[in-house]
């Protein structure tokens, strides 16, 4: 079914309505919209303005927070220097105690040893009394043998004949007893090898002996 098109309305006759007109709008600012304006431009930047103070701010608190880390990490390195300062200090001083104490452990026993080596010296006889208590027996032993040959002045003769003769007559019977003569050379030889080392053993004895007054001399010169 078609549509039957709309015709226009028309006026009907006899209408006072009068016909519509087009008004002309005029834009007039007044002065409220302007302080809104105004206000809200303000608003806007001081909106700004506290964005801008907290991050100032925030930028203050993490330096801060930052600093206090610092000195934080500074008081803690500064007791722990200070931990460090005070052992090392301990140690120094019980090395410096231990030391004193060798140093005089060490006085007291070369003092010691001083006094040892010397208390032999302080009772040592000098040769001087031996060679004075000595003079006069020798005298009296020149004395009595001029006295005994004024007496006996054919005692000494004498007797250095008997004793060639006593040599002359063991010389004799070690040639005439060949068994006898070498067994009397054998312990001839023995004594005499053993007397060779009772002689170097001596001489080991006061080279030793020697060396070890001169390295104790050496030490109580040396303090």
């Amino acid at each position: 079914m078609a549509k039957t098109p709309k015709k226009p309305n028309a006026q009907a006759p006899g209408s006072k309505r009068p016909a519509r007109s087009c008004a002309l709008v005029s834009f007039t600012t007044n002065d409220n919209d302007s302080d809104n304006i105004q206000n809200d431009s303000d608003e806007i930047i001081d909106s700004d303005e506290e964005k801008r103070e907290k991050e100032v701010d925030v930028g203050l608190s993490l330096g801060k927070f930052m600093q206090e880390i610092q000195k934080r990490q500074a008081k803690k390195n500064s007791i722990m220097s200070t931990a460090f300062d005070n052992q090392k200090k301990a140690l120094y001083a019980d090395i410096r105690k231990q030391a004193k104490e060798m140093s005089q452990e060490g006085v007291l026993h070369i003092e010691n040893l001083k006094a040892t080596l010397l208390e032999p010296l302080r009772e040592r006889v000098p040769f001087e009394w031996y060679l004075n208590q000595l003079a006069p027996l020798w005298k009296d032993r020149e004395a009595s043998l001029a006295s005994l040959y004024n007496i006996y002045p054919t005692g000494i003769n004498d007797l250095f004949l008997r004793r060639s003769q006593a040599m002359d007559d063991a010389s004799g019977m070690l040639r005439t007893n060949p068994s006898r003569r070498e067994k009397a050379l054998r312990h001839f030889l023995e004594d005499a090898r053993q007397e060779l080392d009772r002689s170097r053993q001596n001489e080991i004895n006061a080279a030793d002996a020697s060396k070890l007054i001169k390295h104790y001399k050496a030490l109580l010169l040396d303090h």
